[in-house]
């Protein structure tokens, strides 16, 4: 059995997206692979994929850019955002 010798990278905005998700009722999954968050809102399960254009490091592979695309998997980069993909009528700063 390997052990993974790098942690995963996380986008900076994700902890901000996470929190803002939590503060509403949601319950937050991080995952690494197909997608970034399992969001449980109000009885529905939604995926979602964080999405920091200042993270040059960031890539995908073929494989999930295929799983993203087939799931449609919404791209989200800030917590408006994440809210509006989980249907939520919260708006921050609005």
């Amino acid at each position: 059995m390997s052990l993974s010798r790098y942690a995963n990278r996380r986008d900076s905005n994700e902890r901000l997206i996470v929190n803002g998700l939590q503060d509403i009722g949601c319950l937050v999954c991080r995952l690494n692979r197909p997608c970034d968050l399992l969001v449980r809102w109000r009885g529905q399960i939604h995926l979602l994929e964080v999405d920091n254009p200042e993270n040059k490091y960031r890539k995908r592979d073929d494989s999930q850019l295929m799983f993203l695309t087939q799931w449609q998997v919404p791209l989200v980069s800030d917590l408006n955002e994440a809210l509006r993909a989980i249907g939520a009528s919260h708006q921050i700063g609005a």
